[in-house]
């Protein structure tokens, strides 16, 4: 998902917040990522939900899930990023910390 592309964006040179404004925008665009664009610039600290606790949801979804003899990637994919942001310091933050750190793993090749 976003997290997947957001290093390519910055590898192309793209800032985060004209990204995140051309993602949002449009017919086709992401409406929720407007919403909380503050949180994913840093411009507001405030922790709605950390993400320990989103960790903790999730993987009593996959075990729900699980049980069922279903698969669910999408739960599959956020449950890797855990141990990121464990060693990033970042369960404590806002899940918005996450499209900010994985922007931050295209490297500093930023122009634009």
């Amino acid at each position: 998902g976003l997290a997947e592309l957001l290093p390519v964006a910055k590898r192309a040179g793209m800032r985060l917040d004209t990204t995140l404004k051309i993602l949002s925008g449009g017919p086709a665009g992401l409406p929720m990522i407007a919403a909380r664009l503050p949180k994913i610039l840093g411009e507001d600290p405030e922790v709605g939900f950390a993400m320990s606790g989103t960790f903790k949801d999730n993987a009593i979804f996959r075990e729900i899930v699980d049980a069922h003899g279903l698969s669910a990637p999408l739960l599959s994919t956020y449950a890797g990023f855990e141990e990121a942001m464990d060693a990033a310091g970042l369960l404590e933050e806002d899940p918005a910390a996450l499209v900010r750190w994985a922007y931050e793993q295209g490297g500093d090749d930023t122009v634009a």
